[in-house]
């Protein structure tokens, strides 16, 4: 591929994830517009405050994740894994760790995508550069929730299971 062309696709390719979450509403019917909304509810008032006294609203009896690090089923899991992030987070030293707004952060949702019951929450996030601390980079990472009957059933995402090497040195 000619250098002019890749650039190219990679321009469009960065504005595309860059874009802010607002879609084609007219294009949803209002079931997917109602799951979008519920989803992104959830997603910034809850997930993102660690609010875990709202989670059980969202969440359906028989909810699987299968994220690789949640090893309890249901929302027990779940939660136990969001306490573990927060622990986590709350253990970096500053200024890694921000202090915890009293009200809900920004979101970090740059596009979404529904098809049906499937909603899809593409997440950016700024880290630091583990080449050179001093800098930062965006990464992007996937959320996608399935909702049935007005609950979340099910939830996939880009989350991989740490090396042990990684988990020693985190404790």
């Amino acid at each position: 591929m000619p250098a002019i062309l890749r650039s190219t696709a990679i321009a469009i390719l960065a504005l595309a994830c860059a874009a802010p979450a607002a879609a084609d509403d007219a294009d949803r019917s209002a079931a997917e517009q109602s799951n979008l909304a519920f989803v992104l509810d959830f997603w910034n008032s809850a997930f993102l405050t660690r609010d875990v006294a709202r989670f059980p609203k969202f969440f359906a009896a028989n909810y699987v994740d299968h994220n690789p690090n949640i090893t309890t089923a249901g929302l027990p899991g779940l939660l136990e894994y969001v306490h573990r992030l927060s622990a986590r987070a709350e253990a970096l030293p500053r200024p890694l760790a921000a202090a915890r707004p009293s009200v809900p952060p920004h979101s970090d949702v740059v596009r979404t995508m529904v098809d049906g019951e499937l909603v899809t929450l593409i997440r950016k996030r700024t880290l630091p550069d583990p080449r050179d601390p001093s800098k930062t980079y965006d990464a992007y990472g996937f959320e996608m929730l399935r909702v049935h009957d007005g609950k979340i059933v099910e939830h996939w995402d880009s989350v991989l299971r740490p090396a042990p090497s990684a988990l020693a040195s985190a404790h």
